[in-house]
C-alpha cells in the first residue's frame, strides 16, 4: 500500500509479459459492509433478486475497472485473447498477503459485460498465499481420490448431484 492509499498491481501473463499498475479500492470498509449487509445474507435478503443481483453486478465491474485497467488491462486482455485463440484458459491469480485488508473484497464478483468472470471455467479467480515454494507440477498416486461436497441452499434449484459429479469423473478419464 502506497501512502496515498493506493495499492501497488503487478500483472503477469504467462507468456512472461508483465505490467505495473495501481489500484484503488473503489468502496470504504463501511460501504462494503453497507452492501453485505444489503446483499449477502441469504437469510435476510430483502427486495427483488433482480435488484440485489444488478447491485452484484455493479460492484464487481466497478471492482474490475479499478483493477483491470491501464498497462494492467492491457496485459489482461492480450494473455485472455491469447489463451482463447489456443482453445485455453486463463487463471486470475490474487496475492494479497502483503495487503491483508484487501481479502475483505468480493474478488469472485469481478464483472466484466457479460458475465461474472468467475463464473466462466475459463477464467477462474483464485486466491494465493505469497509464500515461497517449488510450483514444480507434484507426482501423484494413482488412484486419485477427491472429496467432493454437494452444497443445497434453500430458496435455490436443486443440483443434480449425479450430474454433477459426472463432470469431473469424464475431465479426469
Amino acid at each position: 500500500r502506497d501512502a496515498d492509499g493506493t495499492y501497488r498491481v503487478l500483472a503477469m501473463a504467462p507468456d512472461g509479459r508483465t505490467a505495473r499498475g495501481s489500484f484503488t479500492p473503489p468502496m470504504s470498509d463501511t460501504e462494503l459492509d453497507d452492501f453485505v449487509q444489503r446483499v449477502g445474507l441469504a437469510r435476510r435478503r430483502s427486495g427483488s433478486a433482480d435488484t440485489r443481483m444488478e447491485a452484484i453486478r455493479s460492484l464487481g465491474s466497478t471492482l474490475f475497472d479499478a483493477l483491470i485497467k491501464d498497462d494492467v488491462g492491457t496485459v489482461f486482455y492480450s494473455a485472455r485473447s491469447a489463451a482463447s485463440e489456443r482453445d485455453r484458459g486463463l487463471r486470475i491469480t490474487l496475492r494479497l498477503s502483503g495487503s491483508p485488508e484487501l481479502r475483505r473484497l468480493p474478488w469472485e464478483f469481478l464483472y466484466k459485460r457479460p458475465r461474472f468472470i468467475a463464473q466462466s471455467t475459463n477464467t477462474p479467480v483464485v486466491r494465493a498465499l505469497d509464500i515461497d515454494s517449488a510450483l514444480r507440477p507434484q507426482k501423484v498416486r494413482l488412484p486419485l481420490r477427491i472429496l467432493a461436497m454437494v452444497s443445497s441452499p434453500a430458496g435455490y434449484p436443486e443440483l443434480d448431484a449425479d450430474v454433477e459429479r459426472r463432470s469431473p469423473e469424464r475431465a479426469l478419464a
